[in-house]
């Protein structure tokens, strides 16, 4: 599992620049320490509630994990370098594997033909396909089957990213759009997405860079949750106006200088992450989800070989945080423990994959792939 990165000469997210901005609204302040770099052991901090091996078969493999859900009947996880999504159900059993047959050479438009983004609705428990060659989002229910489309006669104005609320879907805007805005606002109109509004300002410095980042949104409840790359703010996205719901709170001496903010913008992705690296500020912020209890994020800080980890109490109002995760039972747990999905009021990571060996010259994965279903014990 790792971030994976889309180069191109558009846009990234971010806001804090001048006009309208979001609504005034005192944010609730989250306190770190972004000189914690403990690490922790999972049975110290964190209350296993069960695992779940994913069975899929002798062919089955993933490779870049993009977007993974989970519910009470499905777990559905797509994968980035497959182009595919996979269905299972809640014990781990595949069900449908998803993915595009069409050739480019055969495309014509109105083909399913590739993977953008994928979405998992748990009210309606549809799969919600984004492809941007087609100009459509393919809706699959749970076993697989295709139920309708709605055509994207907005693409231009549509990310690589995409979520959907109750009413309307949130689209992570590619930097360099006219409008300099992070993120698009789309509502349904009879068969298809009708524009609705581009909301927040990207950074002048991430204008030629447009760095894909996992779980940036999340959907709590009715509304959809914004963690902007190199803020230290969480938005709250609706139709209306958004609004700033919580701030990182920390020494003013690492949060962005605006010499940064309003730096020549780069092209060199390289030299981003150098400058990132020297500056001293979080960046990177990713794998953000919200539940009635808990608050949980990502970023780094000065190194991208230990990522912070973030859990927050919305009861006692404390934090949780480590750059690394362990097992007093040697107990795999990948990417740093990311966190990749909720599950009402847990949150899910893998556990265990397969690890590549050598046979007969040939590399070959043996092993199995676990989800494990955690929350973190009560921070008094």
């Amino acid at each position: 599992m790792k971030n994976y990165i889309l180069i191109l000469i558009a846009v990234i997210s971010l806001t804090n620049c001048s006009r309208p901005g979001p609504a005034r609204k005192k944010a609730e302040k989250i306190k770190i320490d972004l000189e914690d770099t403990s690490k922790k052991y999972v049975e110290d901090v964190m209350d296993t509630i069960k695992t779940v091996t994913l069975k899929g078969g002798n062919n089955f493999s993933l490779t870049d994990i993009a977007t993974c859900f989970v519910s009470d009947s499905d777990i559905v996880i797509s994968d980035a370098l497959q182009g595919a999504v996979f269905i299972f159900d809640s014990s781990g059993k595949l069900r449908k594997k998803i993915q595009p047959s069409h050739s480019l050479k055969d495309f014509k438009r109105g083909d399913f033909n590739t993977i953008t983004d994928s979405y998992y609705d748990d009210k309606t428990k549809l799969i919600e396909i984004m492809d941007r060659t087609s100009g459509r989002i393919f809706r699959f229910d749970n076993h697989g089957n295709i139920k309708d489309t709605l055509n994207l006669n907005i693409t231009r104005s549509l990310g690589y990213q995409f979520v959907k609320a109750n009413n309307f879907y949130v689209s992570k805007l590619l930097n360099g759009n006219a409008d300099r805005r992070s993120v698009g606002i789309y509502v349904k109109n009879g068969k298809g997405l009708k524009f609705d509004a581009q909301k927040l300002y990207t950074i002048p410095y991430l204008k030629y860079t447009n760095i894909l980042l996992p779980h940036q949104l999340d959907v709590y409840r009715d509304s959809v949750y914004y963690f902007p790359i190199l803020e230290n703010k969480i938005y709250n996205l609706t139709t209306e106006q958004p609004t700033q719901e919580y701030e990182l709170d920390y020494p003013g001496k690492y949060q962005m200088p605006s010499d940064l903010m309003n730096a020549r913008p780069t092209k060199d992705i390289y030299a981003y992450y150098e400058k990132m690296e020297a500056s001293g500020i979080i960046y990177e912020n990713n794998s953000l989800f919200v539940t009635d209890d808990w608050i949980t994020l990502r970023f780094d800080f000065k190194n991208k070989k230990y990522p912070r980890n973030i859990f927050y109490s919305k009861k006692s109002k404390k934090v949780l945080q480590y750059t690394a995760l362990k097992s007093k039972t040697g107990m795999q747990l990948l990417s740093h423990a990311a966190v990749v999905a909720k599950y009402k009021d847990c949150f899910v990571m893998f556990a265990e994959a397969p690890i590549p060996k050598k046979n007969n010259d040939k590399v070959t994965k043996k092993g199995v792939y676990k989800l494990m279903y955690f929350k973190p014990k009560n921070l008094s």
